[in-house]
């Protein structure tokens, strides 16, 4: 992750959890990137099942079959739309 001025703060404070550690750029001296940690890829991955499970829950069970195919097939035009741009 590219750091943003906003960024800083938050990352400073991951940082201090041992969770990100930040990298300097080799092509660009005033840039940094946070990258995970393993204890911060441990923290993710232990994470992971609640979260998926919250998504489930609180956004995709509310849709019928139909519907996600409708979001399926919207999300795809914007998946492709953002590999082409960048």
């Amino acid at each position: 992750m590219f750091l943003a001025g906003g960024l800083t703060y938050p990352v400073a404070q991951l940082e201090k959890q041992s969770l990100v550690e930040r990298i300097g750029s080799a092509g660009d001296d005033r840039a940094v990137f946070a990258g995970l940690t393993i204890t911060g890829r441990d923290r993710v991955t232990a994470a992971f099942p609640a979260h998926v499970a919250l998504v489930r829950e609180n956004f995709l069970d509310l849709f019928d079959p139909d519907e996600l195919n409708v979001l399926r097939e919207t999300l795809e035009r914007v998946v492709t739309k953002l590999r082409n741009t960048a």
